[in-house]
């Protein structure tokens, strides 16, 4: 570095030794620092996107879980609640028609003993229309109170059902709500996400803006510093080779002073020319070669300096320098000739005046040599002055261009000075801003570990329901399966009561006829048999009027039946709009109803997994893969996945035999090939012969599980294999009765 620059430089660091010291080598370490917290944060802002995401994901999870088991539970209980009054009301119906026939029984019994005893007497009268009226009575008390309770039934029905539609309404809008709340508080906390992502783009654009332009200062400072530095080397160039040539000017200035010295010592020592002769040659020839050198080196100066004499006047000058030594030899010599002449003989005057006439011109030359060597010095003097001018101005100048420097540096130094402020500034704004970015960070941890807990607490609630509810189901099950035995054996015993008041009725039938017979030999045959008439339509009527009866009340029931599998069927449709989490201990099954059965084929019931294997072996059934939707189709004796055919066929039904899964069209089994367990063995069909390789056990979950090991029959690749157990995939099969 040049001498110059580095004091420059030097100065500057003792009056800014902050900002030309520690700032170039603190600057890039705290960009480094700043650019080391962004990619912090944007690592942080990254995991809490991805944390966001997979608690919003959760949540979701949660809330579907939530809403299917509500949903679930209200369905439960609405089922509950239909099957306990509905199977209440059918006990007291069959109750109360064992007693209307028992007391039918009773009463028809008492009038056919009367009957026989009055035909035996052979000559009594029959009431026969007491007897009529009576049942007429009867049947018309019972026609209408069994109309009544199967209205009565069928209104408390269709109010329960739409009373379960409301509550389920009402906890679908109540769960909606949840739902909506927590979506805004994500989206609040989404927006909060951005508002800081925003910030942060916007503290690193302006840092960006900082350094670029602070790079740029400091380049453009760089420059401004060598070109600085570029121009004070020059300038000392100038002033080395202007000092030089002041220095060869002054060499030449003191030989002339020398020189001039020497002439005038010559001039002065012409009165002892006899006394020095010897030492005036001598001195003049050092003198002659002292003053050929000073010329010579003034020339070469003059010639360098651009000012003072031209080359050609000293060398003219130089020539007669030169000339005036050879004449002053000369006269030295014809001096010593003449003092030789003079010691040998006394001259004569006319020669001592001819020399004094030559002395005489010999000193106007002198002078004229010595006005030329004041002219000379003159005109050195005056360039030696101009140079001395000039470089005076030079210094001046470039004094002023350093005292600008001076300032400019000062401004800058400044300005660099704002801008670490400014910079610390912005370091503390991002602190800040951290620090409210952390602890909003902490707020919607708590938040999210909040609603973790509140979803737990509502999970275990709702697991501590489910369970109660299934207790509850089965305590349910197990009186509706005591109820059903009641049921039948109600049932049994009517249809009994029906045949003896058949076989009653016949007997009564067979007895009038035979009153008939006996009554047509007598006198008021025409009468009797008038009154038989009369008395045969009003049996009729009251027929009639029973089977109107039953009719109405079958009507009735069936109405009530099909409203109940409508209510079951909506909420059914509603429940399998969200997608279900929870794998329960119960399969559904298609089966029952009348008016079901002989439109569709189907209908939804659910049942135990203890009871599915009972109920599969009894009937066929259609096998769909859930995740898919598709059949499973036997066809040429090869198995495929089809779509679930409108018209149900052959080929798409299934028995189920000893464990076995049989194909109703073609009788042949489902088995394992090779008769091992291992995983993607595919399934193919087989003549049924009841080995390993073609039992099958049915889950309630809905999975079919080889009997050779733990796999479960799945699909991949549109194929019939073997998997293991997959908790996060459907692998259940839907199976459907078909009547």
């Amino acid at each position: 570095m040049p001498m110059c620059t580095r004091c420059l430089r030097k100065g500057l660091s003792g009056k800014f030794p902050y900002t030309l010291e520690r700032s170039p080598e603190r600057g890039p370490r705290t960009v480094y620092c700043l650019q080391k917290r962004l990619d912090n944060a944007d690592q942080i802002i990254n995991d809490l996107e991805v944390e966001l995401k997979n608690t919003r994901k959760e949540l979701d999870d949660a809330s579907l879980v939530r809403l299917d088991l509500e949903s679930k539970l209200e369905i439960a209980k609405s089922e509950i609640t239909f099957l306990n009054e509905f199977h209440e009301q059918q006990i007291r119906e069959l109750q109360e028609q064992l007693a209307q026939l028992r007391d039918m029984r009773a009463g028809g019994g008492g009038g056919g003993g009367q009957l026989a005893i009055a035909g035996g007497g052979g000559g009594g009268g029959f009431d026969y229309a007491d007897l009529l009226e009576t049942m007429r009575m009867e049947y018309e008390a019972l026609m209408a109170k069994n109309k009544e309770d199967a209205e009565r039934y069928a209104q408390s029905q269709i109010q329960e059902v739409k009373k379960g539609a409301g509550d389920t309404n009402a906890a679908l809008d109540m769960s909606k709500q949840e739902v909506g709340e927590y979506r805004s508080k994500c989206r609040s906390l989404e927006m909060q996400l951005e508002q800081l992502k925003a910030r942060i783009a916007m503290l690193e654009k302006q840092a960006a803006e900082v350094e670029e332009r602070h790079e740029r200062e400091i380049a453009g400072k760089d420059d401004r510093i060598s070109s600085m530095e570029a121009m004070i080397n020059e300038l000392k160039s100038k002033l080395g080779d202007s000092l030089k040539e002041y220095q060869e000017l002054m060499t030449v200035k003191l030989a002339l002073d020398m020189e001039i010295s020497a002439y005038r010592k010559l001039l002065d020592g012409i009165g002892d020319f006899e006394m020095a002769g010897g030492d005036f040659s001598s001195t003049s020839m050092s003198m002659s070669q002292t003053t050929s050198s000073s010329a010579g080196g003034g020339a070469g100066g003059g010639a360098g300096g651009g000012g003072g004499a031209s080359s050609k006047e000293l060398d003219d000058l130089r020539a007669k320098l030169k000339a005036m030594e050879a004449e002053k030899s000369k006269m030295a010599g014809e001096l010593k000739s003449a003092q030789q002449q003079s010691a040998a003989a006394a001259s004569s005057s006319q020669q001592t005046t001819k020399l004094e006439g030559e002395l005489r011109g010999k000193d106007k030359e002198i002078g004229d040599l010595r006005a030329e060597l004041d002219r000379l010095r003159a005109q050195l003097q005056n360039a030696s002055q101009q140079q001395s001018a000039q470089m005076e101005a030079q210094v001046g100048k470039l004094e002023g261009e350093l005292g600008s420097l001076r300032g400019e540096l000062s401004a800058k130094a400044k300005e660099y000075q704002d801008l670490l402020n400014a910079k610390l500034m912005l370091e503390k704004t991002l602190r800040e801003a951290e620090d409210r970015h952390r602890m909003e960070l902490q707020a919607r941890d708590d938040a999210l570990r909040d609603l973790e807990r509140e979803k737990n607490e509502q999970i275990a609630r709702l697991e501590l329901d489910l369970r109660e509810l299934r207790a509850e189901m089965d305590a349910k099950l197990a009186n509706y399966n005591d109820l059903m035995n009641a049921k039948l054996a109600l049932e049994k015993t009517l249809r009994e009561t029906e045949d003896r008041y058949q076989n009653e009725l016949r007997d009564s039938k067979a007895m009038i006829s035979q009153l008939e017979v006996q009554a047509s030999g007598a006198s008021a045959a025409a009468d009797l048999e008038a009154e038989l008439a009369r008395l045969r339509a009003e049996f009729a009527a009251c027929q009639s009027e029973r089977d109107q009866c039953f009719m109405d009340r079958d009507s009735l029931r069936a109405q009530v039946d099909a409203a109940a599998g409508a209510a079951l069927a909506a909420a059914s449709a509603s429940v399998s709009v969200s997608s279900s989490t929870v794998v329960e201990q119960s399969s559904v099954v298609e089966e029952v109803s009348e008016d079901s059965r002989r439109k569709s084929g189907f209908i939804r019931m659910t049942f135990k997994a203890d009871d599915i294997r009972t109920i599969l072996m009894r009937y066929a059934f259609h096998m769909t893969f859930r995740l898919s939707s598709m059949a499973l189709t036997e066809r040429g004796g090869k198995l495929y996945l089809e779509e679930k055919k409108a018209n149900i066929t052959d080929d798409q039904l299934w028995n189920l035999k000893d464990d076995t899964i049989i194909s109703k069209s073609s009788n042949m089994a489902l088995e394992v090939t090779g008769g091992s367990a291992r995983k993607n063995t595919e399934i193919k069909l087989a003549k049924t012969s009841g080995s390993a390789a073609q039992k099958w056990g049915i889950g309630a979950d809905g999975l079919l599980t080889t009997e050779l090991g733990d796999l479960v029959l799945d699909v991949k690749d549109n194929k019939l294999v073997l998997n293991d157990r997959d908790k996060l995939s459907r692998q259940d099969w839907d199976l459907q009765i078909h009547q």
